[in-house]
């Protein structure tokens, strides 16, 4: 599998199943339970972002908590598949939070996809309004599966994203934060 062309259709594919899972979910799970889905989606991308934030940013060696969680995968890996595949030996802070900036792009390309058909099929206003609605929130979640396949791409050849990628956010969100 060293074709460029194929690597880049299985990251696209791999992108738009998880909005295509996200949507899935929305039509076949009852609303409770999509509901129910959605929050800890957003309370392990919360975590996931304050990961990023607290302990991998600016850091130039990996935090030991961290690098006990990759012990504890490549333990189980070897378990599971009897080698470590092609697991590095040497993790960078930055490769980290890359890799948590694609589980966080896949929950949020996924959630959103999710919302896009419970506004369209629940929201309960003129049919028009809420198709063009859900035809909108559902373009968000292609825009960040787009940006899963760029993080796929970099992550596939083991580099980070650039900081500010990394990062995900405006330059006002923290604008009020006194950072020491």
């Amino acid at each position: 599998m060293t074709d460029p062309l194929l690597r880049q259709m299985i990251r696209t594919v791999t992108a738009v199943a998880v909005v295509a899972l996200g949507a899935l979910a929305a039509f076949v799970l009852p609303l409770g339970l999509v509901g129910a889905l959605l929050v800890l989606s957003l309370l392990r991308i919360c975590w996931l972002e304050d990961n990023i934030k607290t302990d991998l940013m600016g850091r130039a060696e990996m935090p030991a908590n961290h690098l006990e969680a990759l012990n504890q995968r490549r333990a189980a890996t070897r378990l599971l598949t009897g080698s470590d595949g092609d697991a590095p030996t040497h993790h960078s802070p930055d490769l980290m939070a890359t890799a948590m900036r694609g589980q966080i792009q896949a929950l949020m390309a996924a959630g959103l996809a999710a919302l896009a058909v419970l506004v369209a099929r629940d929201l309960g206003g003129k049919p028009l309004i809420d198709l063009a609605l859900g035809g909108f929130v559902l373009w968000l979640a292609l825009r960040r599966a787009d940006r899963l396949v760029v993080t796929l791409v970099h992550l596939d050849a083991r580099r980070p994203l650039p900081h500010a990628a990394i990062m995900g956010r405006h330059p006002w969100v923290y604008s009020y934060r006194v950072d020491d």
